[in-house]
């Protein structure tokens, strides 16, 4: 019964590891910055890459931005 036990277990997490292994994993990566360094009241440029990394197509995905003290965002 310990074996029937063990071998369910093993199953499921085998399972699980397969089906997430299948979706969509975005990578989201600052690449560069102009003028470096940023200074404070100044502005600059931000580069941002996103992957995806994963085996399905990402959908109706957004990014937000969400600068912390000291930067804030253009209007």
């Amino acid at each position: 019964m310990k074996k029937v036990w063990i071998a369910l277990v093993f199953a499921l997490v085998s399972a699980s590891l397969a089906f997430a292994g299948n979706l969509p994993e975005l990578n989201v990566l600052a690449v560069k910055y102009e003028p470096y360094p940023a200074e404070a009241g100044a502005y600059f440029d931000l580069w941002i890459k996103v992957e995806n990394q994963g085996v399905l197509p990402a959908e109706n995905v957004s990014i937000r931005l969400e600068p912390k003290f000291p930067f804030s965002l253009n209007p």
